[in-house]
């Protein structure tokens, strides 16, 4: 569940939500090999679950071919760019510990590496408009605050539109304070607050 909480009483400005369920299935194959397929359902509008016209639909396929490769293809009708075209992709794991991990494909990059021996830099990019910057300080593997900077678009159906396949983009810079950590292997946390700026929609 995700709002974007605009003035409705300002214009054509209006809140918008992004309700989302889904599942995965993954299946485990020879030699540390495996496949797995996610799917979502839901709706992103100002008023969702409204109109059969407001609904969003993905699904992405994850097939691990050995160490280092991975193919992927994801289907989306509510995509930043290619809208509803599914597009295959992959991705080439060079090197993935605690402390370091380079991981390049088409369309995004996870980079970690040191800066010293507490500090650390993180940037994830899903290109080509969404990416997310931080710089970390490891008191201990529970408690990480860090400082961190981060684009990342929205889209929503708006319910008047005029052309089915018209949507209204919200786009945001944030930067700000964080603190993150591991409770158990299986279960982090992450709390942020910051200020967020040069807000732009069309």
């Amino acid at each position: 569940y995700q709002k974007l909480d605009l003035n409705k009483e300002v214009g054509i400005l209006r809140d918008y939500y992004n309700i989302q369920f889904g599942g995965s299935f993954t299946y485990t194959l020879e030699d540390k090999r495996f496949w797995s397929l996610s799917y979502s359902h839901g709706s992103a509008s100002d008023e969702p679950f409204e109109r059969a016209r407001d609904t969003v639909d993905s699904a992405n396929f994850l097939y691990k071919y050995n160490e280092r490769w991975f193919f992927v293809a994801n289907y989306s009708n509510n995509r930043a760019f290619l809208n509803g075209v599914p597009l295959p992709g992959f991705f080439y794991v060079k090197e993935m510990t605690r402390e370091r991990m380079l991981i390049l494909g088409f369309p995004f990059i996870l980079w970690k590496t040191p800066l010293s021996e507490r500090f650390s830099f993180t940037f994830f990019g899903l290109l080509p408009w969404s990416y997310r910057a931080k710089v970390s300080y490891e008191m201990s593997p529970f408690l990480k605050p860090y400082i961190g900077y981060e684009q990342m678009p929205q889209s929503y159906f708006r319910s008047d539109r005029s052309d089915r396949l018209d949507r209204f983009f919200w786009v945001e810079r944030r930067i700000g304070l964080g603190l993150e950590g591991g409770i158990t292997r299986q279960l982090r946390y992450d709390f942020a607050t910051g200020l967020a700026f040069d807000r732009q929609f069309f």
